[in-house]
């Protein structure tokens, strides 16, 4: 039975609770010109639910980034074209096999209190993170660095974690094994810092509430009204606030796809991204498309009895039309049938297409139902398929209900708000729930084949296998690039050929944005930075 243990289920739903709500961000930006028509340099930026934290250390990957990246700031940063530039660190490097890395921050870091931003401060919050009392999601993130998952599992102390601060302004990084591409995981928020004497003095609460949220990025936090918006205004504090032209930006709370077109049709945004089709972006401005590839599959909860039955399994993944999906998102979105894109990673997905088609195969799923007992579906009960209440969500689980109906299997769709449904899928109060996966945030493979190792927080499928977490562990140490790959696609073929998940589709990001606005970023770690955009 997959089970976190009561101490991480308790504060992880309840972070969860409070963090969860901003899944789905997309950034929309407001014209230079009000709706009294003066002018001003702030940007309205939307978003689909309210948050109750902006701590980084405990909103899930993907959620609410594009928002603490604004307010929070990392050793360093990462351009549109995947290059790295200096944030909190000036400088930094390595040695020679990329097990250790020394960043130098500057002398010019200040926390929005006034007091300095030091070494000791990102070890104080990567320790935080890993603290197996916290429960933070993104705690395997930083098991990169030399014991970090053996104190995260209780194994050993603090003290034994390969993070060290020589002085206020040298922080040492020691690694497990050489990892060349460390870097690429540094700009993720588990890696910024957070001030410890707010956390000291108010606990987990500090990021609930204005007064006490201390930050060091570009922007401050000045007003939180619940239900309607969150503005941010410069930071005085920053260390390169004269390469910031905004003066504020406003997140502002929008609950559906109708009401974000109407406002970008009038003119009071200019950039949308995330939560509308391509289809819908079309209808009001020219699609453009980011840099980035995010891939979307389906889950089955492995632990219900109805699945025990590989056929069962395989009569849905091959009765399913992807075809459908990748149209209803709309150009720029295409039919996946491996756990990732043909190429991804320089691996070689060729013979994915001996499990999976891109169009559906009806009469052989029926087959394989009559084999295992279950004719026409009978005997089958209904099947919980749970998700939030996005649209685009909710019309995808639709499709899959009315493909499933075809071979005679009812899909029961259960949409909540996502601060309900979150901790519904920690639970496994589902037979199956999509997930989606942008890979910009995985500078290697390893990271995502993570998520379906038996003890992490995002194995959704709720895996069970000991030679796929034996793989795993090897994967990360294994030096032969060939052996390696192999070990990969082993781990690949277990999670396709056994049909553990379903892929649907994957896409490069879309987004529109108006022709005045310049000078954003987006991520290839799935986030849009605003810190030097220009209304011109």
């Amino acid at each position: 039975m997959y089970q976190l243990n009561s101490k991480t289920m308790k504060k992880a739903l309840s972070l969860i609770l409070m963090t969860s709500l901003l899944v789905s961000i997309m950034v929309s930006l407001s014209s230079c010109q009000n709706r009294d028509g003066s002018t001003n340099d702030t940007l309205n930026v939307s978003v689909t639910d309210e948050p109750v934290t902006l701590d980084p250390a405990f909103n899930l990957p993907g959620q609410v980034h594009s928002l603490i990246s604004h307010v929070f700031e990392g050793l360093i940063n990462i351009d549109g074209e995947g290059s790295f530039y200096p944030g909190v660190a000036e400088k930094w490097e390595t040695n020679e096999d990329n097990t250790v890395f020394t960043f130098t921050l500057r002398d010019n870091s200040f926390w929005s209190d006034g007091t300095k931003v030091t070494a000791g401060d990102f070890k104080f919050s990567w320790l935080r993170v890993l603290n197996p009392e916290s429960a933070s999601p993104w705690a395997s993130f930083l098991y990169y660095i030399k014991n970090a998952e053996k104190y995260n599992q209780g194994e050993l102390d603090e003290n034994q974690v390969g993070i060290e601060a020589r002085d206020d302004r040298t922080l040492i990084v020691t690694l497990e094994r050489p990892t060349p591409y460390f870097l690429n995981v540094v700009v993720l928020q588990p890696y910024y810092p957070v001030n410890r004497t707010i956390i000291i003095e108010r606990g987990d609460a500090w990021a609930q509430n204005v007064d006490s949220m201390i930050t060091n990025g570009a922007f401050l936090i000045t007003e939180w009204n619940r239900l309607v918006n969150i503005k941010l205004i410069r930071s005085d504090t920053y260390w390169d606030k004269d390469n910031v032209y905004l003066q504020n930006i406003i997140f502002l709370l929008y609950s559906d796809s109708t009401t974000i077109m109407n406002a970008y049709d009038i003119g009071e945004l200019d950039f949308v991204a995330s939560t509308l089709t391509v289809d819908e972006m079309e209808q009001i401005d020219k699609v453009k498309f980011a840099n980035l590839i995010t891939t979307r599959i389906i889950v089955f909860n492995n632990e219900r009895e109805v699945f025990q039955d590989i056929r069962l399994r395989e009569a849905i993944s091959i009765a399913i039309d992807r075809n459908e999906f990748a149209i209803l998102a709309g150009n720029g979105n295409y039919p996946l049938i491996s756990l990732v894109p043909h190429g991804s990673f320089n691996l070689d997905d060729s013979d994915a297409a001996i499990y999976l088609n891109e169009t559906s195969n009806i009469e052989h799923a029926r087959s394989l139902l009559k084999e295992a007992g279950f004719e026409n579906g009978e005997g089958i009960p209904a099947l919980t398929y749970l998700t939030n209440t996005d649209e685009i969500n909710v019309r995808n689980a639709e499709i899959f209900q009315s493909q499933m109906r075809k071979i005679g299997i009812n899909i029961e769709i259960n949409s909540f708000e996502r601060g309900v449904m979150i901790p519904q899928r920690f639970a496994g109060n589902y037979d199956l729930t999509p997930m989606n996966f942008s890979l910009g945030n995985y500078p290697d493979i390893s990271g995502l084949l993570l998520a379906f190792t038996s003890n992490d927080m995002s194995n959704y499928p709720r895996l069970r296998n000991n030679y796929y977490d034996e793989l795993y562990s090897r994967i990360l140490i294994e030096s032969d690039a060939a052996l390696r790959s192999t070990m990969i696609h082993e781990m690949k073929d277990i999670l396709v050929s056994q049909y553990v998940v379903i892929p649907l589709f994957y896409s490069m990001e879309p987004y529109i944005a108006r022709d005045n606005l310049s000078g954003y970023i987006y991520s290839p770690s799935d986030f849009v930075s605003l810190k030097q955009a220009r209304l011109d």
